[in-house]
């Protein structure tokens, strides 16, 4: 009886333990959920003479590397200022690590250049950066280190004024991460840069993603973003037209091309089938949708068992730039 007892109170005790580890957990796990979410945005929106930002809601999950894509004017620069309080807000709301808007406390979290690189031209690059180390007030020992990870180190003592411009991009980044910060925001990184300068940026920022520092870029370049980002918000005059990840974005939507004799008989029998959704007249074939998956064969079948004989069926599917381009001349 006594072994019986014995072993009784040694499963209370680690039924008991169980459940303290388990809570542990449970707490553990909801900590990390709510540090997730580096920047949530709720109903946004800036009003100026045009209506520029409208009503535009987002998150930002850490780690990852964010996009805001869209046309010059879609209101990605206004988005950007608006969070880093350079710009006032109309209406909306948002958060940055769980916190309301953006305090100045937030602000040393965030690295972020929104425009062109603002550097004294007779000084060197250590030395524009021990001004901005003096600005933002943190001390120098950042400095040889985001020099080494942007690719100057070898260049520190040169003057600003003789780097090309993609030197004074990387210099411009150098400077956003001497804060160590959670979250680096990058408007238009590659614009005006040559082929190699945008290699060079565009390896750079995958560098810094792999070091686990999420990024928020603002572009109009759809091969930029499908290149470096895994998530996109495509905006167009002010609108969210879609936010997600790039791979579902760049899965699009399944198509058929296909033709037979008499396209416009073709038409006709296509228009009664209810798993088509759409039909588009592409010169000799005919472009179908549908609104669930079809095989070709099935398809093909169906149709000659309506009397069409096609002389042409292709099973194809729309790439990032044709969604891309679909969704923005909606």
């Amino acid at each position: 009886m006594n072994k019986e007892l014995y072993k009784n109170n040694e499963k209370i005790k680690l039924s008991f333990q169980l459940g303290k580890i388990s809570k542990q957990l449970i707490t553990f796990t909801k900590t990390r959920l709510k540090m997730e979410t580096v920047l949530s945005v709720k109903n946004l929106r800036k009003q100026f003479k045009i209506l520029a930002v409208d009503d535009i809601s987002f998150d930002v999950q850490q780690g990852n590397v964010y996009g805001i894509l869209g046309p010059n004017g879609s209101g990605k620069s206004t988005t950007l200022g608006m969070l880093l309080t350079t710009i006032n807000p109309t209406s909306g709301t948002w958060q940055w690590f769980g916190e309301d808007f953006t305090s100045t406390q937030t602000l040393k979290r965030i690295g972020a250049i929104i425009e062109q690189p603002n550097f004294y031209p007779y000084l060197s690059a250590v030395k524009n950066l021990q001004i901005v180390c003096e600005i933002k007030e943190i001390p120098y020992e950042r400095i040889d280190e985001v020099l080494t990870l942007v690719g100057l180190a070898g260049r520190k003592n040169d003057l600003f004024r003789n780097f090309s411009l993609g030197m004074k991009q990387r210099l411009a980044i150098a400077s956003a991460l001497l804060n160590n910060p959670e979250i680096l925001i990058l408007d238009e990184p590659t614009n005006g840069l040559d082929p190699e300068g945008i290699i060079q940026i565009r390896e750079l920022i995958q560098v810094i993603a792999e070091r686990g520092t999420t990024i928020l870029i603002a572009s109009h370049m759809l091969d930029e973003i499908e290149k470096i980002c895994s998530h996109v918000i495509i905006l167009k005059n002010g609108k969210s037209l879609y936010s997600g990840s790039v791979r579902e974005l760049g899965e699009g939507v399944s198509f058929f091309e296909i033709s037979a004799a008499d396209n416009k008989h073709l038409h006709e029998i296509l228009s009664t089938m209810d798993f088509v959704d759409a039909i588009e007249v592409q010169g000799d074939f005919l472009k179908v949708f549908t609104n669930k998956k079809i095989a070709a064969e099935t398809l093909n079948k169906f149709l000659m068992e309506q009397g069409i004989y096609l002389s042409y069926l292709k099973h194809k599917q729309e790439n990032l730039e044709t969604k891309f381009l679909h969704l923005v001349k909606q």
